[in-house]
């Protein structure tokens, strides 16, 4: 049974959007805050990522249609694209101490 047929018997709206309109609401919402000073550094590559691939293999599905399917389709176009497969992340060192973000909130 698809999404759409539950969310109609539950009487919620079902508004289908394109990959392309959430991605560059998401860069917009980036941008404004990297200009207000507010963004983190990263953000930038984010940006850049989801231009460069994103957009140009998602962009003009619809993304309530986009199944594992397409992520594992996504995955060999890009490593196409990029020529190698990307490097893994490294796992978080347990050792090293980190701040907890409730904390610095909850001292303002």
């Amino acid at each position: 049974m698809s999404f759409q047929v539950v969310f109609k018997r539950l009487g919620i709206a079902v508004t289908q959007r394109k990959f392309s309109e959430i991605a560059r609401a998401t860069v917009d919402e980036l941008n404004k805050d990297l200009a207000a000073g507010t963004g983190k550094k990263i953000y930038e590559d984010y940006i850049g990522i989801i231009n460069k691939y994103f957009v140009p293999f998602f962009g003009e599905r619809y993304l309530q249609n986009i199944k594992h399917t397409d992520v594992a389709e996504f995955e060999r176009w890009r490593n196409e694209r990029l020529g190698k497969k990307p490097k893994p992340r490294k796992p978080a060192d347990p050792n090293k101490p980190r701040k907890p973000r409730a904390k610095k909130t909850a001292g303002k």
